[in-house]
């Protein structure tokens, strides 16, 4: 029996030992294990306004919270006053944020009942005296802002720092703590990079446009089409220029004035685009179907409706474009042509140059 009672003795020692060592673990909150604090991440040796939130159980008035920076932080401009404009840390009851909740400006002098909590400077520790109790759980936050010269001035070495969050009661014994880093530099930054290469395709379906036999009674059109594909951020743009007039010796067919149209037994030529805005006119609906394309040049052909058409010249006229990437976009553009009954006989002709150039 002896042994027993000893025996049991000895596990409730050990149950009493484990009790302590769980229940005696400071806690500063229920919920939040880290700091809350902005900003994430500074540059090397700048004044820094930051904030510094955490959750804290009820906490009786004459409580002291610190709050630790890391060897390097350089704090002696930061300033604690009586004159609330002049103190550069604010307490902040009811948010993790320094935004909302209830604000009280920190004095440097004790003195009660005024609604602001004592506050000092101790190397890199910054300690406020609570003038009045936090009744619950809540949240809190501490604000080091810039009155006059600096408050808080980061390291001039990159790197990740830990900053301590303390509680003590009204009587002087640690009962929460936690810890979390402040980022300086760029210690926690990874740097991804790559690189794409400027791409730029371009193609012309064919390399011949015959209008055939011109008729003073109908209107002749010929087409073809470039096709462009780009990655450049601000797209591309296609140019057309002319060798001269579509012409036969000294013989040549009149152009058309500016942006007009060829008209069926008038000797005009000019040429159009699908795509509108451009120095080239956009051709019209020929076909009724909504859309600009190269079926509307075939409709026009060897008919009597009149064709809007831009006279070609010898300077680059734009023609098509965008304004980002595209893949494979097709533009097509229309030669139209009549003549009159007292134009010359001969074989016309004319070169065309078609250029892209890539907006990167």
């Amino acid at each position: 029996m002896l042994m027993q009672k000893k025996k049991s003795l000895f596990l409730a020692g050990i149950l009493l030992l484990l009790a302590v060592m769980i229940f005696s673990l400071p806690q500063l909150s229920e919920s939040a294990s880290t700091l809350t604090i902005s900003p994430e991440s500074a540059p090397v040796d700048t004044d820094t306004e930051y904030c510094i939130g955490a959750y804290t159980l009820a906490t009786p008035a004459g409580s002291t919270f610190e709050v630790e920076f890391a060897s390097g932080f350089d704090l002696t401009d930061l300033t604690i006053s009586d004159t609330e404009a002049d103190s550069e840390l604010v307490l902040h009851l009811g948010t993790l944020t320094c935004s909302g909740g209830t604000a009280r400006i920190t004095e440097a002098t004790a003195t009660p009942d005024n609604d602001r909590d004592f506050a000092e400077v101790d190397g890199q520790i910054i300690r406020v005296v609570l003038e009045d109790a936090i009744e619950s759980f809540s949240p809190l936050s501490f604000q080091f802002r810039t009155q006059d010269g600096t408050s808080v001035v980061t390291p001039e070495t990159p790197g990740n720092y830990d900053t301590y969050f303390r509680l003590y009661d009204d009587e002087g014994n640690l009962t929460g703590q936690q810890v979390d880093f402040l980022y300086v530099g760029d210690a926690n930054v990874v740097e991804i990079s790559g690189s794409v290469d400027p791409s730029l395709s371009f193609s012309l379906n064919r390399n011949t446009c015959a209008l055939g036999t011109l008729s003073s009674s109908i209107i002749k059109t010929c087409h073809y089409s470039s096709t462009v594909s780009t990655n450049a951020s601000s797209g591309y743009t296609s140019y057309i220029v002319a060798d001269g007039d579509l012409r036969d010796g000294d013989d040549s067919i009149t152009n058309v004035s500016g942006d007009s149209e060829v008209a069926a037994g008038t000797e005009s030529y000019g040429v159009s685009t699908t795509k509108d805005a451009y120095d080239i006119r956009q051709i019209q609906d020929a076909n009724s179907d909504t859309e600009y394309t190269s079926a509307d040049c075939e409709t026009l052909n060897e008919g009597t409706t009149a064709a809007n058409a831009t006279e070609l010249t010898t300077s680059d006229q734009t023609y098509g474009g965008s304004s980002g990437p595209v893949d494979s976009e097709v533009v097509s553009l229309c030669h139209a042509a009549s003549i009159s009954g007292t134009t010359p006989a001969g074989i016309y002709s004319q070169t065309i140059t078609i250029t892209v150039v890539g907006n990167f």
